[in-house]
């Protein structure tokens, strides 16, 4: 992937995430939705992103959990992404 192309998408991706942020305590979830839409984005273009999820997995065993179940049923691809992210594997 291009540099251009790459920086773009983690631009994007930021802006996605953080607005999910904002939004995120609104009525209507659509920063739920925001924030996922980031996260899809930002986890195989960012290795910053990618090192925050792993230590917010191994920081709490609740989200490891939910994101062990989402491995567990996602696609290939993104399972490689996501499985990067496991607090159980090295950098």
């Amino acid at each position: 992937m291009s540099q251009i192309k790459r920086l773009f998408i983690q631009v994007i991706g930021w802006f996605l995430f953080l607005l999910g942020l904002i939004l995120a305590p609104t009525p209507i979830p659509i920063g739920l939705l925001l924030l996922l839409l980031g996260a899809i984005l930002l986890l195989p273009t960012s290795r910053s992103f990618r090192i925050a999820v792993k230590k917010g997995r191994s920081k709490s065993p609740s989200f490891n959990k939910l994101m062990q179940k989402v491995t567990a049923k996602a696609p290939k691809g993104i399972k490689t992404i996501l499985n990067k992210t496991s607090p159980s594997k090295p950098r």
